[in-house]
């Protein structure tokens, strides 16, 4: 698409390409806390039950929420580095 809008010509050319060039740079969908578990699970976590309501502890985003996430997490033998990652993933 990029490369027929610049044979075009003209300002609807230039419209075109940054049109496309602002899709491709839409933000990923909203954070789940499946984000969460999925990021533990590929740093070779058990996801239990456990796991499943820290990430689900996180998932409104705020200040409180994210450091009950990580601290749970942190019980459970999450490293610090991953809970933190992991917490945040599971946020909107």
């Amino acid at each position: 698409m990029k490369e027929l809008a610049l044979r075009m010509g003209g300002p609807l050319a230039a419209a075109t390409v940054v049109v496309a060039g602002m899709l491709t740079m839409a933000p990923s969908a909203q954070a789940t806390p499946a984000d969460c578990e999925t990021f533990l699970r590929s740093h070779h976590y058990v996801v239990g039950k456990m796991v499943k309501v820290s990430c689900k502890a996180a998932e409104s985003g705020t200040g409180l929420s994210k450091t009950v996430c990580k601290v749970k997490l942190k019980e459970l033998g999450v490293k610090s580095r991953d809970a933190d990652t992991a917490c945040g993933l599971s946020s909107r």
